[in-house]
């Protein structure tokens, strides 16, 4: 899930864990926090635009670190032929 404007968050009423990904107005990783649990403290991104709320494990599976850059598309403008998708790329 995609939180827009978002540089920190509350955990107090999270039900699971989560991976969370931070980034900047270039869609570049600027923290990562790996399963996260309900009540732990999340410090506040200076730089970040928004929250990338992942499955947790998801960021150890993918490798995904400061710096790469995610591209997040919406789901509303994919075509049928055409998955969603997030990508993640280094550089």
């Amino acid at each position: 899930m995609w939180l827009d404007g978002c540089e920190r968050i509350d955990t107090a009423s999270m039900r699971a864990p989560l991976d969370l990904l931070f980034l900047d107005a270039d869609q570049r990783v600027v923290a990562v926090v790996a399963n996260l649990h309900a009540g732990s403290a999340v410090p506040q991104v200076d730089g970040a635009v928004g929250i990338l709320q992942l499955a947790p494990g998801t960021i150890r599976l993918s490798q995904t670190q400061k710096g790469d850059h995610i591209v997040v598309e919406p789901i509303a403008q994919r075509s049928v032929q055409e998955p969603a998708a997030t990508r993640a790329s280094r550089g």
